[in-house]
């Protein structure tokens, strides 16, 4: 114990010793001053009242030197405590900073953070208040022995045989006590981590009603806890009495030694002399006595300041990694693993296993496979939070071993799935990468990584306080700060483990578009499982059961048909499987459904109508037949099946480029756009026809579409939901401006043309101006694949080569043509590109190359749909296909926003 005190004080250690000598000379000095009772109590029944009172001015000096030197010795034992509180926490973070970083688990976290708190204190309190009476009582009864061998050396010689048997009982009953004290604390550790997990797992417990014995390894537990807590009182009651009866066992030697010794002198003349020696005798023996029973009365303090000092030599005990002698500095940011295998402890298996792997600096390599394939603990090693069982681990050239860890700390910043953030500002968490960064730099950080927004919409802004573990955040928010602290450090390797893996799409596009901006800039590693991350990778790597099983670049690995592309095949976007019951529902069997569906609607749309038709009068080829359905049935359908493709492929083209699923043109200003371009070309081109209208409806949707997209970009929203409200405010506003304009020039009855579409009046010769739409759509088509980059950010989209600007006007340049085209034949038709490619992406995911022929089938079924209910609600007559799919529409963006919500 008193070695791993010393241990502890370190350079202080000299303090102690003095405090220590300080204490027995205490004990000295109190047990001497005790002994001048003896002469005194001999003067005065011998009637020498002078000399009792020579001596009792000696025992008055004795007394006042006692409480003099008491009070030196209590200041140096809190000296020592401060000391001893300065040194163990200093001396355990020098120690554990050397700890390899895999150590520090849950639990070794915890045992870690009693011991400096609670622990320390409590072993810095042991020489100011426990320490000093125990040296002193230990060393006072010594004195008193001495005394006793002068009067009456029997009882001396039973005093003096007393001691080791008394020390013998102490012991006895100090080990006794710390094996149960020390089954209690671990079966406490036990519980309380019981008790906690089952707070967390409330959600879960109630989930299944509390059914198959949720609570049994808690009630296990605590009845643990119970017994182990009830045999620590007994055998601490058991101790406490033991050393009491061993006490009063020599006390009552004592005392019968003195009956004996006065019961000799009874015989004969009782002399004066006989009478004081066995007064002082008893008077001693009593003074012999108090000062064990203090001693024995610490015994307690003292076991648990054992086990303290147990837990810190454990801890101190724990080899820290080797630094050399002579540290070498990296070349560069380049990675290297060297036939590397690692298993945790010796008598578990290898998790990595004869590994080679070579990173080149500036580039991004991409960690895959299934979860205890190794991911993690390659890129620990990286970072040496373990030595590896064999092999080597490069950082620029240098074994990592041959690296100081500052050295390698300021090569590597990481980003873990779990980032803790402490109870400070937002501020304060991305300065923790670089202490002495100034306003602009934090807020430079926080700009790449996509806190701004966070803070903006903040009161205190970058002042605002996290909360302890960043409780006040979210999962997305706090994984946004912890890069801009790994961006603020300025590391030329950067980690990332997992950092998408569990995050909404918002946050994920905002980190992925951070990691966009690193790239080429920064030796990137990341783990990650969502598909937008590992596209941008330079290679990748793919680990199974411990070993790189493919690597190489995306390309090449995408053709081999291996683990990679069985991956990609896994991935939301590339083939999205959904099952309900069991059954796995197949792409192009929903395909086929749809081409179903669609047919058996265009057929129906052919068949209804004002004018009754059978499939036997079509088939006929008869005249009038015949000519119904080729003046008016068929080109109603080619305009019903063109402009239901050409919205919803418009509504999917908005959304890659705004990022967000509630916009389309008629919640983005596109429609009252062209209504307004419509009614200019009418005032200042009115024999400019059908072509100059639609030329200048495409001019200002174009214009007012470009508008939408940078007042979006520049406002930063906490809810999507706002996006389109901003959208169709936006549009209110074209719209009173568009129905000014009408009424100021006296065309407001040729604007109620456009303000609901309408197919009556679509007839052969008066509609071929929508057929625009189908380059339009095989354009969209080619170029999916750029918008579907489009929609991952400006970031990401720069990385891959992809000039963001030029696609995304091309795309708004594509949604004004059709919109145009769609306004100038049938009038304005709202929700068709909001509603179909929100409910395809729920069931076939976001890549366009895939999902956009069902998206057109979607959009051209749903227009179908809602024309064929327009002409049997009120039939003979018509309702306009604005008012149907408006209402259709409506109900159904209403629905999407409450599931947004949820």
């Amino acid at each position: 114990m008193l070695k791993t005190f010393i241990q502890l004080l370190g350079d202080d250690a000299p303090v102690f010793r003095r405090y220590a000598w300080m204490a027995v000379f205490y004990g000295l000095l109190s047990g001497l001053t005790i002994t001048t009772l003896v002469p005194i109590l001999g003067r005065l029944l011998a009637g020498d009242t002078r000399g009792a009172a020579l001596w009792l001015i000696v025992l008055l000096a004795g007394m006042t030197a006692c409480w003099g030197w008491r009070r030196k010795v209590e200041k140096a034992g809190v000296r020592v405590g401060v000391a001893v509180l300065q040194g163990a926490r200093q001396r355990i973070g020098d120690h554990v900073a050397r700890l390899p970083v895999g150590w520090f688990t849950p639990q070794n976290s915890a045992r870690l953070g009693h011991v400096i708190t609670n622990g320390m204190m409590a072993v810095a309190q042991l020489p100011a208040h426990v320490l000093t009476p125990v040296i002193s009582g230990a060393v006072t009864p010594v004195v008193i022995v001495a005394a006793l061998f002068a009067r009456h050396w029997p009882m001396g010689l039973i005093a003096l045989v007393a001691l080791p048997i008394l020390i013998g009982a102490f012991l006895s009953a100090a080990r006794l006590g710390r094996r149960a004290d020390h089954t209690f604390h671990r079966h406490f550790a036990h519980t309380s981590q019981r008790m906690v997990e089952f707070a967390q797992a409330q959600s879960v417990l109630r989930a299944f009603n509390g059914e198959g014995g949720s609570t049994r390894l808690l009630e296990q537990a605590i009845d643990q806890q119970r017994h182990s807590g009830a045999r620590l009182i007994y055998l601490s009651a058991t101790s406490t009495a033991l050393n009491a009866w061993v006490v009063q066992a020599v006390f009552a030697a004592l005392l019968i030694a003195a009956a004996l010794w006065l019961d000799a002198y009874l015989g004969g003349a009782l002399e004066a002399d006989s009478v004081v020696a066995v007064i002082v005798a008893l008077l001693l023996a009593n003074r012999y006595i108090d000062p064990l029973l203090d001693v024995a009365g610490y015994g307690e303090v003292l076991r648990g300041a054992r086990g303290q000092l147990d837990a810190v030599r454990e801890i101190l005990a724990v080899e820290p990694l080797p630094e050399p002698d002579q540290p070498q500095a990296p070349r560069d940011a380049s990675i290297e693993l060297r036939e590397v295998s690692f298993r945790y402890t010796p008598d578990q298996p290898d998790v990595l296993n004869g590994v080679n792997l070579r990173i080149a600096p500036g580039s991004m390599t991409a960690l895959i496979g299934a979860s205890g394939s190794g991911k993690t603990t390659l890129v620990r090693l990286i970072a040496r939070f373990f030595d590896v069982s064999q092999g080597s681990v490069l950082v620029g050239g240098v074994d990592v071993r041959q690296m100081s860890n500052a050295q390698l700390a300021g090569q590597i910043s990481q980003i873990f799935q779990d980032n803790y953030l402490f109870a400070g500002s937002i501020a304060d968490n991305i300065r923790i990468g670089k202490p002495n960064a100034n306003d602009v730099e934090i807020t430079d950080a926080a700009r790449q990584a996509g806190v701004t927004e966070i803070i903006e919409r903040l009161p205190q802004g970058i002042d605002t306080p996290v909360g302890e573990g960043g409780a006040r955040l979210s999962g997305g928010e706090r994984q946004r700060i912890a890069i801009a602290r790994a961006l603020i450090k300025d590391a030329p390797i950067l980690l990332v483990d997992e950092a998408t893996a569990a995050l909404d799409v918002e946050n994920q596009a905002a980190i992925a578009e951070a990691l966009a901006r690193l790239r080429g800039k920064r030796t990137l590693i990341v783990i990650a499982h969502q598909l937008s991350t590992v596209a941008m990778a330079d290679q990748i790597v793919v680990l199974d059961g411990g070993k790189v099983v493919e690597q190489g670049s995306p390309a090449p690995l995408r053709a081999s048909q291996g683990r990679y592309a069985h991956f990609l095949a896994q991935r939301p976007g590339r083939q999205r499987l959904a099952h309900r019951g069991g059954v796995e529902r197949r792409p192009l069997l929903m395909r086929a459904r749809w081409l179903g569906l669609f047919a058996i609607l265009c057929g129906a749309s052919l068949l209804v109508g004002a004018r009754q038709m059978a499939w036997s009068q079509v088939f006929s080829l008869s005249g009038d037949a015949w000519l119904t359905v080729t003046a008016s049935r068929l080109p109603r359908l080619a305009a019903l099946v063109l402009t239901g493709v050409g919205l919803s492929v418009c509504g999917v083209i908005l959304q890659q480029i705004v990022r967000n699923k509630f916009v389309e043109p008629a919640t983005s200003g596109g429609l009252d756009a062209a209504k307004l371009g419509i009614l200019v070309s009418m005032t200042l081109a009115p024999a400019g026809g059908t072509m100059g209208r639609m030329l200048f409806a495409l001019v200002f949707c174009f214009a007012a579409s470009l508008a939408y997209v940078a007042i979006i970009r520049r406002i930063k929203f906490r809810n999507t939901v706002l996006v389109p409200v901003i959208g169709l405010m936006y549009g209110s506003v074209l719209s009173a401006v568009a129905e000014f304009y009408a009424y100021r020039y006296n065309i407001l009855q040729s604007m109620q043309g456009w303000l609901l579409g309408d197919f009556s009046k679509v007839v052969q010769g008066n509609y071929e101006i929508i057929y625009l739409i189908l380059p339009i759509v095989a354009l969209a088509y080619l170029y999916a694949h750029r918008f579907t980059v489009l929609g991952m950010g400006e970031g990401m989209a720069t990385s891959l080569g992809l000039s963001y600007s030029a696609t995304a006007a091309l795309g708004l340049m594509l949604v004004a043509v059709t919109v145009s085209a769609t306004v100038i034949t049938v009038g304005a038709i709202p929700f068709v590109g909001l509603v179909i490619p929100n409910l395809v992406a729920l069931h076939h995911g976001d890549n366009l190359g895939r999902t956009l022929p069902i998206v057109a089938l979607g959009g051209a079924s749903l227009l179908l749909a809602c024309d064929i209910l327009g002409r049997l609600l009120i039939y003979p007559f018509e309702v306009p296909i604005g008012l149907t799919a408006g209402s259709v529409g409506g109900v159904l963006f209403l629905v999407l926003i409450i599931w947004k919500k949820k």
